[in-house]
Parts: structure tokens; sequence; C-alpha cells
């Protein structure tokens, strides 16, 4: 069984160089049938419900996969390694110099070109199977979302001969399990974001929900820029506290974004109750206002 592997850090320093971040993948080589992993871009709002995709073969044949296909196995958001060279030497502003090796640049371009500054760095990952009847030789893939294409154009993969098969994704150590790849996407969640023309050094954000609904989970999207904590009653409020971390001031009221979550779904919405911010010397900030923005 041969599963084609995608390495979406080194693609998007490869990309950059190219002058386009993030919509271009490794040339793929793969059996019609087999299960292939595509990067797509940052932060693509897509999942296996909401994607579709279209394969062109060799000879001009052309298969869709519409919504809900069983074919699209996954949508993954990955992040980078937290003490990769890409972040610590962004962080820092620091680098060594070497070859494909300089953090602040590459860190850089992606903040200014390709996230307008949301330091959220996710890279999006579509797993899916190929169609069995693709001929040999290029196939180029497109994949659409919500918002349109995910990529500048389409992926190209090289067909091999042969039948291939679709992985089922074991869990380690337990062969007879399957499906645990479909655990890595999302579940619903809701973004919390803040704006206002002064930056704060800390937020405090009380939120409330129905009573009876699930257990919320908070998510901090950058540990090394902010510290969140939070307690919820058990109830119906839960409270959320933000700050700076290490000394350092943000720069962009963006990179005070965290994201709520759950096991199950949540049975009503979440709601803004009160904010209060405070500069470094403990001074309320006034117009920090808050937005709550729900994906499935």
């Amino acid at each position: 069984m041969r599963i084609t592997k995608s390495f979406p850090w080194l693609i998007l320093v490869l990309a950059i160089l190219q002058g386009c971040a993030a919509t271009h993948t490794f040339s793929t080589a793969a059996r019609s049938g087999d299960t292939v992993a595509l990067a797509t871009g940052w932060n693509q709002p897509v999942n296996k419900t909401n994607i579709t995709a279209q394969f062109t073969d060799a000879n001009g044949a052309v298969v869709t996969y519409g919504l809900g296909n069983p074919g699209i196995r996954t949508v993954v958001q990955l992040y980078p390694d937290p003490i990769s060279k890409l972040m610590v030497e962004y962080a820092t502003g620091q680098s060594n110099g070497v070859a494909l090796g300089h953090g602040p640049t590459i860190g850089s371009y992606i903040d200014s070109g390709y996230t307008n500054y949301d330091a959220d760095w996710n890279q999006t990952v579509v797993y899916l199977d190929l169609p069995t009847s693709l001929a040999t030789g290029i196939t180029n893939i497109s994949l659409s979302g919500p918002n349109g294409a995910l990529t500048s154009g389409p992926i190209k993969v090289n067909i091999l001969a042969g039948t291939g098969t679709s992985n089922n994704f074991n869990v380690q150590g337990n062969g007879t399990a399957s499906g645990s790849l479909g655990l890595l996407q999302r579940r619903n969640y809701y973004t919390v974001t803040f704006a206002g023309s002064t930056i704060p050094d800390s937020i405090q954000v009380d939120l409330t929900r129905p009573a009876g609904t699930a257990i919320p989970w908070v998510v901090n999207t950058r540990g090394d820029l902010k510290n969140v904590s939070w307690r919820d009653d058990g109830a119906t409020n839960l409270r959320v506290i933000l700050s700076t971390s290490h000394g350092a001031p943000l720069t962009d009221m963006k990179h005070f974004k965290f994201y709520v979550a759950s096991g199950i779904p949540f049975a009503g919405s979440l709601a803004v109750a009160n904010v209060v911010a405070y500069d470094a010397s403990g001074n309320p900030v006034p117009n920090v206002l808050p937005n709550v923005s729900y994906t499935p």
C-alpha cells in the first residue's frame, strides 16, 4: 500500500521562494486509488464536509467529488514545531544565515504577505483517495471550499501504473482499528477576537452559554505571544484572561485571538457578557471590542 506524504512547512519555504506561498505541493506520484495528502494554503475555512475536488486525468476525463464524498477523507490543520528554526529565529530575530534558514525573513513574509499579521500560522492539508479510473500520466486536482478555489492553480499528481489502495490509517500498535485520521480534523468551535485603537497588555473577557450545554475547552493560538488562563463554572459562565508573555507587548490585536471548542457540539451560542482591558501599568484601556464567530 502506498501513501504519498506532503511536508507542508518545507513546501511553505519553497513556495515563498517561488513567489506564491502555500499554494504549491511537492510533485506527487501515486497509483489510481491511492491516498494522497495535499497542502492547500493558510488557515483555509474547510473540512471534509464542505470541500469539493475535481480530477482531470491525462486523457482529459473528469471525475468530481461533490460535498460529502467519502473519497475526501479528512482535512487537518498543521502547525510548525514551536522550537523549529522558523519559529525560534522569527521570534528572536536571530538567524545563523544557513541556506533556507533565514527564519526572520521567512516569518516576516508569512505575517505580512499571507496571514495579514494573524499569528495563527496553520497549513491546511487535505487527505483524499484518488479515483480508481484515472489514466496514467499527470492528473490535475482542483480543490474548492466555501470561498472558492483553495489553491492558485490545480495540484498535479503523476498517476503511476497499477492499482492503488485506500489507506486505513490504522492506530499504531493496533492494526485492527481504523479511521483515527479523522480525529485530527477540527471540531466545531468559536473564534474570539478583539478590535480597538489601543493594544492593551491584558484582557479579561466573560462569556456565557445556555445551561446544560457542553463543557468548553479554551485554546491559545500562540503560546509564545500571550498567556491564556481560563475557568469554567460548570454552569453557564466562562472567564478567560489574556496577558502578554515574557514582557513583550503585542503588536497587533489579532494576537489576542483564542478558540473555544468542546468535546460535543454546543447546544446554544456563546456570548460576551463583559470585557475589561488594561495597559502594562494597570490602567484601563477603553473601547476594546470583542467579536465571537462560530465554525461548525
